[in-house]
């Protein structure tokens, strides 16, 4: 999903490291991101991705996206 985000620089590294911050990640926290796969129920492939961004200025809100993969 790194390809469709606006980010400089991903590889396989930074996909680990990602994964287990998340693992790890309790929902919430203000000013911290969420990261959620989408995976389609019957073939299990990963369709996209939805990031949380609970806002720091404002425990209440939160920034919700979602991430479509398109070459699936």
């Amino acid at each position: 999903m790194a390809r469709y985000q606006s980010w400089e620089t991903f590889g396989p590294d930074d996909a680990e490291n990602l994964i287990e911050e998340q693992c790890s990640m309790e929902p919430g926290i203000p000013g911290s991101w969420l990261q959620l796969a989408i995976v389609e129920r019957g073939s299990e492939i990963l369709i996209g991705d939805c990031g949380i961004h609970f806002l720091l200025e404002d425990s209440r809100q939160a920034q919700f996206g979602i991430t479509r993969n398109y070459s699936g």
